[in-house]
């Protein structure tokens, strides 16, 4: 496996969250499996079988929304975060006067912009 090859693990905060969802949507099933009358078109599903098995559809489709919602706000902090840090940089080029100075300034703005463009291409869902 190369360098540059991403591997997708499953993080403790996945399983954890997933878990959590699973329970909590077990858990409303079976409360209002309790409240629903027998005679009533949802009682069908709100057997042992459906609830196990709507509880484990619905932590995987909660999970993955929650993985590609912090996705998006990991972009969102990374855009923020490089975005300040290149326009304090461009402020401090902009009233440098010596040329060695302005030099350094340049490659640190740079490194900044690199350290943006690897953080952004190692981004997992």
């Amino acid at each position: 496996m190369s360098n540059n090859t991403v591997k997708r693990n499953i993080s403790k905060s996945d399983l954890f969250s997933s878990a959590t969802i699973s329970g909590l949507l077990t858990f409303t099933l079976l409360s209002l499996a309790k409240t629903v009358d027998p005679t009533h078109w949802t009682a069908t599903f709100l057997t042992d079988q459906y609830i196990a098995f709507i509880s484990g559809a619905g932590s995987l489709v909660l999970a993955f929304f929650f993985s590609l919602l912090r996705y998006e706000i990991s972009f969102i902090i990374n855009k923020r975060d490089y975005t300040k840090k290149v326009e304090a940089m461009n402020g401090l080029i902009a009233i440098a006067t010596c040329e060695k100075k302005l030099k350094e300034l340049e490659l640190i703005k740079n490194k900044i912009i690199g350290e943006a463009a690897q953080n952004v291409f190692q981004q997992k869902i």
